[in-house]
């Protein structure tokens, strides 16, 4: 309930709350330092976008591990130094035009609260008992999102889920989705 502001629904779509660091840079020369995202596969999961003013948006997963529910300032701050003391080794030109101290007061640190499946698979499709209800839930939206948009539009038109959603539908849950 904490996620949707409804009582019923928590106990139907088990969720945990992640709380999530992003830092976004200040505008600098338009692709100047990133054109596309990068993701790496260590085991921080650093992820780097750039912004359409020329910026870039920085988190990663083990800098979001760090970070409490309330906005701590000094927990922020020091998240902040980790993800662009890492930025600075793929994009060596960012460190050399906008050193550590200034480039953090210059940027916009913000933590958000994700929901994201207990099980960490999403879940997708037709909610139980709700006529008309389709739910998505994903840790990784921004990559899946035109696919899942596309095979739940596919479900809604057909009247029938589409079979690449099995594994992600609420069926996966044996007597229902609780939230434990």
């Amino acid at each position: 309930s904490e996620l949707t502001g409804y009582d019923a629904f928590a106990s139907r779509v088990p969720v945990r709350r992640a709380p999530g660091l992003l830092v976004r840079t200040p505008p600098t020369e338009p692709h100047l330092f990133a054109r596309h995202i990068l993701y790496t596969a260590d085991e921080g999961h650093l992820h780097i976008r750039p912004t359409p003013d020329g910026g870039l948006l920085v988190g990663a997963d083990d800098t979001d591990g760090l970070m409490g529910e309330e906005r701590d300032e000094s927990a922020m701050r020091e998240g902040a130094k980790r993800l662009l003391t890492r930025v600075y080794q793929y994009l060596p030109g960012l460190a050399q035009r906008h050193p550590m101290p200034e480039l953090i007061e210059a940027s916009q640190l913000k933590l958000g609260i994700r929901p994201v499946p207990q099980d960490s698979l999403p879940i997708l499709g037709r909610m139980p008992g709700a006529t008309g209800l389709h739910v998505a839930v994903t840790h990784s939206g921004i990559t899946l999102a035109p696919r899942i948009g596309e095979l739940i539009a596919d479900g809604i038109q057909l009247g029938k889920a589409p079979d690449d959603l099995g594994p992600f539908s609420f069926d996966r849950f044996q007597s229902g989705p609780t939230n434990s």
